[in-house]
């Protein structure tokens, strides 16, 4: 598959855009840098029932869409471009194209469903977004790193675990892809580069890995095309797919898609390996979020669970909360959990001088109490959300045009 490509060919441009959305806008003129435009979607892809842990991921903040997997039952794993904006456009040239800060996380509606339509859209709400970088990187990011290339990662943590009679957790594969190897592609993009049919889950079996990292230069690629951590696959997969996994044959995720040619006869994947030790502290973090006990692969991952016990619930005593700790103070009686710097608090909450979240004290000196589940709101897909339907209709209206 690779020899459709002249040496020294160049690979960069964003593949997620969602068909021309996903985290960036579309330029005015056609990029000609390296890997270039998002513009297609899973070439050749058959319409795909079966991989429900394959979700779509659309964002209300800019009508894009891409998509993710779920590897933990409340954590999906995405492109980080699909959750920010970067420099550049949809073009990108490793080495100089950043990203911008995550939208937020109330912006994001997720679904399962084989085909994504207005009913469905907002199936799963997002808690939190958790790009690679910060303290649940190994080894440590810092804030300031946001460079495109070596990055296209993030998690969504999830308002509600999913039930495993809806998904069941597809397991992340930690040891490198070897060239040659055939993998799945699968994505919820277009057919063809004008983004026609978007939103249909597809996909793609039999696709080769063509190179990885360092190893693609002696493939024709250039030495700022591919990052270290990156590999490079063959065939059929271009915009909106992004985000999307590529499965090996026992059907683990073995990289996230990232970006590709304009052709779609290529793609480039962000690679697990470089990223497990950031993935395994973000499931970990989310069990606790979640209350369930980590998958094995995690291992060894070196963040405290209880960081992301849920705060605010009301409770009588210790044995009531998940973190073993129910705070009294006046007016209110409400699980909390262990907090520092590398665990700020949920909003809402301040780290107080035991060590845990608390709310703030109120100019009376008491605590409020503690919020309840609002009592009304809008049902989303036939489960009680708290949605914002205008943000829904204006993301489905900007998939809709592309169709």
């Amino acid at each position: 598959m690779f020899r459709r490509v002249r040496a020294g060919a160049t690979i960069i441009s964003i593949i997620g855009c969602g068909i021309l959305l996903a985290g960036c806008a579309p330029p005015e003129e056609p990029v000609d840098t390296a890997w270039p435009d998002a513009t297609a979607a899973i070439k050749g892809g058959e319409p795909d029932t079966t991989s429900v842990a394959v979700v779509a991921v659309t964002n209300a903040a800019n009508g894009s869409l891409c998509t993710g997997s779920l590897i933990a039952p409340n954590v999906v794993l995405t492109a980080r471009h699909c959750v920010s904006s970067s420099t550049g456009g949809s073009g990108v040239t490793c080495g100089v194209t950043t990203f911008d800060e995550p939208w937020p996380a109330s912006g994001f509606f997720l679904s399962s469903a084989p085909e994504t339509d207005l009913g469905n859209l907002g199936e799963f709400l997002v808690e939190a977004v958790v790009p690679l970088q910060g303290a649940l990187a190994i080894p440590p990011h810092d804030d300031e790193d946001t460079l495109f290339c070596g990055n296209d990662v993030s998690a969504l943590i999830l308002k509600q675990n999913v039930d495993p009679a809806v998904a069941v957790p597809l397991e992340p594969r930690l040891t490198p892809v070897e060239p040659m190897e055939l993998f799945s592609a699968v994505g919820y993009g277009a057919v063809d580069g004008d983004g026609n049919d978007s939103g249909v889950r597809r996909r793609l079996d039999g696709v080769e890995v063509v190179c990885r990292g360092t190893f693609c230069v002696e493939q024709g690629f250039e030495a700022n095309d591919v990052h270290a951590s990156e590999w490079v696959g063959g065939g059929g997969v271009c915009g909106g797919d992004s985000g999307g996994p590529a499965l090996d044959a026992e059907g683990r995720v073995i990289g996230v898609t990232s970006r590709g040619d304009k052709d779609c006869n290529l793609s480039l994947y962000a690679g697990i390996p470089d990223y497990a030790g950031w993935l395994k502290n973000v499931v970990v973090l989310a069990s606790g979020m979640g209350d369930y006990a980590p998958p094995a692969w995690t291992d060894g991952a070196t963040v405290d669970r209880a960081w992301g016990f849920p705060v605010g619930n009301g409770c009588t005593a210790d044995a009531d909360c998940p973190s073993g700790i129910c705070v009294e103070n006046g007016k209110a009686s409400y699980c909390s959990r262990p907090c520092e710097t590398a665990a700020p608090c949920p909003e809402g909450f301040v780290c107080g001088g035991q060590g845990v979240c608390t709310f703030p004290p109120a100019n009376n000196g008491e605590a409020p109490l503690p919020p309840g589940r609002p009592d009304e709101g809008c049902t989303v897909g036939g489960r009680d959300h708290d949605a914002p339907w205008w943000l829904i209709g204006l993301a489905w209206l900007a998939i809709r045009r592309r169709r």
